[in-house]
């Protein structure tokens, strides 16, 4: 961890005795990452910092580059203290090497909290956290709608990531503060207006089936960058067919529920195994493409690699022992195969009638027809 104080006058400085540790450096390398031409009144910055001289760059350097190139601050006027640099970096999702970065930015006018997380190399998310005053920035005031184009547009030119010209592009093709949602390609762009804050998020999306975990999101709250995150280069999706139907993504999850059971720990008394309860109601099954966080619990070991999922929940007539009112079960699409069960459970120790859906229409006829299987009386495991 590193803790260090640093100015903009004294960065290059810094820079240069951090890279004596390492190996060595090119001084007006590190000055090009950091030179940059701001046209305050036209409201747009340029990145001098060439694309191979960004990637090359350390995690701080970047950071400092993109608040003024891309984000827009006037760091002139700033006092960059770098609170936290994680130098022995962490595993993302177990695989990627990841980099934590904190500034704490200060000025007579204002202060803000920077926290940005690097996978890879990439910047994966930043956030910023005005603490005092109104952010100093080198563009007048402009709406959410031109500050997510030009955010796009400046990161492009810095780290060299073409799919930012679908997502400008998809972009343009919305009208400005309004509540949208507009897909083109593989693309889902939905725009999310408040009173205070404007969000845009680009997912990733196969037929009508999203990918949660691979997107890029932009939020501006009070004429400001609020958070950026980009997953879209870390994920990949490993398999889009659909093998399964909504029918037989719930006779699998019916067949697994026979099989399940749970443990609960009774203090100083002998743990109790439940294994029978009574399946009344079945949710409709819900589509996604994703895949396990844990790099152990993955599929193929493998969590940046996205799948086709099913997900059925399947509720009890009560509450049974550890207040669980039924199962959520998770099935591979593609393949059939069973990937998850787990016990829903009632955090207030109340049945969550609310919550219970009644049985789509779809599945009347397949639950008429399999009676029994809805009804499952458990017997004790031998």
């Amino acid at each position: 961890m590193l803790k260090q104080k640093v100015s903009m006058h004294e960065g290059y400085a810094l820079i240069r005795r951090r890279k004596k540790c390492k190996g060595s450096f090119s001084l007006w390398a590190a000055a090009v990452s950091f030179l940059i031409v701001v046209s305050g009144l036209a409201g747009s910055s340029v990145c001098y910092a060439s694309e191979l001289e960004y990637l090359d760059s350390t995690a701080p350097q970047k950071v400092l580059t993109l608040l003024e190139a891309v984000v827009g601050l006037d760091m002139a006027k700033y006092r960059a203290d770098l609170e936290f640099y994680s130098e022995t970096p962490f595993l993302y999702y177990d695989v990627l090497p990841q980099e934590d970065v904190t500034y704490a930015l200060e000025s007579d006018e204002s202060k803000l909290d920077v926290l940005c997380s690097f996978a890879d190399g990439k910047l994966r998310s930043m956030h910023t956290y005005v603490t005092e005053g109104v952010p100093l920035t080198t563009f007048l005031p402009r709406s959410s709608y031109e500050m997510a184009k030009s955010f796009l547009e400046e990161y492009q030119v810095c780290s060299g990531a073409s799919y930012y010209s679908s997502m400008i592009s998809l972009l343009g093709e919305i009208e400005a503060d309004k509540n949208v949602s507009k897909i083109s390609g593989d693309i889902q762009l939905k725009a999310t207006v408040t009173a205070r804050s404007e969000s845009f998020r680009w997912t990733y999306i196969s037929n009508g089936v999203e990918a949660p975990s691979k997107c890029v999101v932009l939020s501006f709250e009070n004429g400001f960058l609020d958070y950026f995150i980009d997953t879209w280069s870390l994920f990949s999706v490993g398999s889009l067919s659909l093998n399964i139907s909504e029918e037989e993504a719930v006779e699998i999850a019916m067949t697994a529920a026979e099989n399940y059971s749970w443990t609960l720990s009774m203090g100083s008394d002998a743990p109790v195994t439940v294994t029978e309860f009574n399946i009344v109601r079945v949710s409709e099954p819900k589509l996604s493409i994703g895949n396990y966080a844990v790099k152990n619990e993955s599929r193929n070991q493998d969590p940046l690699t996205l799948y086709p999922s099913w997900r059925v929940k399947l509720y009890f007539d009560a509450l049974y022992p550890g207040n669980v009112y039924g199962l959520d079960i998770g099935i591979w699409a593609d393949t059939g195969q069973l990937h998850d069960i787990r016990a829903l459970i009632s955090s207030l120790g109340v049945y969550p009638d609310n919550e219970i859906p009644e049985f789509p229409v779809w599945i009347v006829p397949f639950l008429l027809a399999s009676v029994a299987a809805l009804i499952i009386s458990k017997k004790l495991r031998s």
